[in-house]
């Protein structure tokens, strides 16, 4: 099996990331306080790296696999450390990154595009993704689901 997206997730957000950046070259932009501005991306970005680095170190401990598109190839169900808040740590630090861009590039339409980012890859990623865990850890991935969160 494997997933509905066919982009690699890393490749989409850069995707995302261009298209905001071309996006805010035709929308006006939004003013804020530039130390304040400053400080939301940075946490942001904190965010992004944190949530990556956790996930990535969990995979490689557990020695099972990050590749996205082979979810039924995973040899352990992740549920603590980071996987204890969000089940899709990875895509939440994208995500994050994503805003990080939108706030750097001050533009509410490539904020939009965040939006848009969440429910692409809800749909073509993390749902079939979720079908091959139930199917793979059955009901220990159920009892999992229902404790945490897709995102946050």
């Amino acid at each position: 099996m494997t997933m509905e997206l066919k982009i690699a997730p890393p490749i989409l957000m850069i995707i995302f990331v261009f298209l905001m950046g071309l996006l805010s070259w035709f929308v006006p932009s939004f003013s804020w306080p530039r130390e304040l501005r400053t400080t939301l991306i940075l946490f942001c970005v904190a965010c992004s790296v944190t949530l990556w680095c956790s996930a990535v170190l969990a995979f490689r401990r557990a020695g099972t696999t990050i590749n996205p598109h082979h979810p039924h190839q995973a040899r352990v169900l992740l549920t603590g450390g980071i996987f204890r808040f969000s089940r899709n740590p990875v895509y939440l630090g994208f995500l994050m990154l994503l805003i990080g861009w939108a706030l750097f590039l001050a533009n509410w339409s490539a904020l939009v595009l965040c939006v848009l980012f969440v429910f692409y890859i809800n749909r073509f990623q993390i749902v079939p993704e979720e079908r091959a865990l139930k199917k793979r850890f059955g009901e220990t991935y159920l009892a999992y689901q229902a404790r945490v969160r897709r995102w946050l």
